[in-house]
């Protein structure tokens, strides 16, 4: 029987008749190596798949430098009103450069597979944005050795960083129910892990002050429909709830993101309703956004900056000390009261 001949450098020399070293310069980009002789080397390389990205110290080094971060490109660019995927992406390369370290922004949601080849580059991975289960599972049968960090999305085996929303949802029902409502809206899109936890910290918390208080559930999607057809989502479902709810409306309304508080806001203006006579409101996120209004609306929010900080430290952390972390951390809510809220007894 034919023993299988071991692929190594000095192999892959002697098919090729050159010197071993002269297959170590070419793997690892010498300038002396001439262009063709590393083009041929490298064709000779995959063809005995050779995997000298993981057995060259060089590349090894190199590769750890390199941070990808996978951002869906309709969050990155749909969202151009507020934004808030932009500000996270340009925080979080601002602090990779910080750390001595190179970001490089990807899409692997993408069918062409381009990105995840991309990945035989990089040393580590932060998913700033939700990613494909069936992707997911090929990059870490892929790449075992590259370090994943998870933001915002909680996946099993698996460090994550994110806000505490949970909090902010409670937070936001602890301010309401002192001011002594007890029925409340919440207008918001459950689709996304995010809402429902600030959705389920309002709830939680709303009936452990309040235990009679009502909360009206008013939902709407985001997943995979343009700006416009949710917009046109969102008007549907208001107009179906004030249809139904004309002699039975709440005093107030949760909404636990910074574009569907505005587009209440701006659909309750439209029907001759004030803020906060008539209805209040809590929104969410401490964005510009809210500059493009002319009532100030009290809310709760994380600091991107902190998010980016952590996102990247942690990241950092593991690289230096080679560990595969499995912890989720937890940045803190703030709130800040604009008096879009009234107490019950001024309404």
């Amino acid at each position: 029987m034919k023993v299988k001949q071991k692929v190594n450098i000095r192999s892959i020399a002697a098919e090729l008749n050159v010197s071993p070293i002269t297959i170590s310069r070419a793997l690892n980009g010498h300038l002396s190596v001439k262009a063709t002789t590393r083009k041929r080397i490298l064709a000779k390389v995959q063809d005995m798949g050779y995997d000298f990205q993981s057995k060259s110290r060089t590349l090894h080094k190199k590769r750890l430098t390199n941070v990808a971060l996978h951002c869906c490109e309709e969050k990155l660019h749909d969202d151009f009103n507020i934004n808030f995927y932009m500000q996270l992406l340009y925080l979080c390369i601002n602090r990779i450069k910080a750390l001595g370290l190179t970001g490089h922004t990807i899409d692997l949601n993408t069918s062409s597979g381009k990105g995840i080849a991309d990945l035989a580059d990089c040393g580590s991975l932060i998913l700033l944005t939700p990613l494909k289960a069936e992707f997911l599972l090929l990059i870490k049968k892929t790449y075992p050795n590259l370090k994943i960090l998870s933001v915002f999305s909680n996946i099993s085996g698996m460090p994550v960083v994110k806000p505490n929303e949970f909090e902010g949802g409670m937070i936001s029902a602890k301010y309401i129910a002192e001011r002594e409502h007890d029925h409340i809206a919440v207008f918001t899109d459950i689709s996304e892990e995010c809402f429902r936890e600030r959705y389920g910290g309002f709830v939680s918390e709303m009936h452990y002050r309040r235990a009679e208080s009502r909360i009206d559930l008013i939902t709407f999607t985001n997943i995979d429909v343009s700006q416009t057809e949710s917009d046109k989502l969102k008007k549907e479902v208001l107009d179906a709830y004030f249809k139904t709810h004309a002699t039975d409306l709440p005093t107030v309304f949760f909404v636990p993101s910074c574009y569907a508080t505005l587009y209440l806001f701006n659909y309750l203006k439209k029907h001759a309703y004030s803020i906060p006579e008539d209805f209040g409101i809590v929104g969410y996120d401490d964005m510009d956004f809210y500059k493009m209004i002319d009532t100030p609306i009290t809310r709760a929010y994380f600091q991107i900056k902190e998010l980016a900080v952590r996102i990247v430290d942690l990241l950092g952390d593991m690289l230096k000390n080679n560990e595969d972390l499995k912890v989720t951390m937890c940045i803190p809510t703030y709130f800040k009261d604009y008096g879009s809220v009234l107490a019950i007894k001024e309404m």
